[in-house]
């Protein structure tokens, strides 16, 4: 048996150049989760919602200082119009997507799964 450990490094996981939309990125999980792609090379979009976009900077700004390239794009996930033109951007920018983290935390008060609408928009 083999017990020797290997560090991981940004070629462990061979993700270097790929590209990655992260929603939910102005804090907590999603916060790593961008850092963490953008270390191991990965193009990040970070997806707050528009009041997050100085918290969505601060993390591009620290994606960017390693190297890889990261942009913000406020948008709300619940709103299609707005998603379809954050991905459009995303292409546009990048050429095409390989990562989606759907990190972005919604919650309704009045039952969200009760009428279809309401259930597309919890995603």
């Amino acid at each position: 048996m083999n017990t020797k450990r290997r560090a991981i490094s940004k070629d462990t996981f061979g993700l270097s150049g790929q590209i990655a939309v992260l929603t939910g990125v102005s804090s907590g999980i999603g916060r790593a989760c961008a850092l963490a792609l953008g270390r191991v090379g990965v193009k990040v979009v970070v997806n707050p919602l528009p009041e997050a976009s100085d918290e969505a900077a601060e993390v591009c700004r620290e994606i960017e200082a390693v190297g890889v390239d990261a942009f913000a794009y406020a948008a709300d996930v619940s709103n299609e119009t707005q998603l379809a033109a954050m991905f459009t951007e995303t292409v546009a920018r990048f050429g095409t997507l390989h990562i989606l983290v759907n990190n972005a935390g919604i919650m309704f008060a009045d039952g969200a799964m009760s009428t279809y609408p309401a259930f597309r928009r919890a995603g």
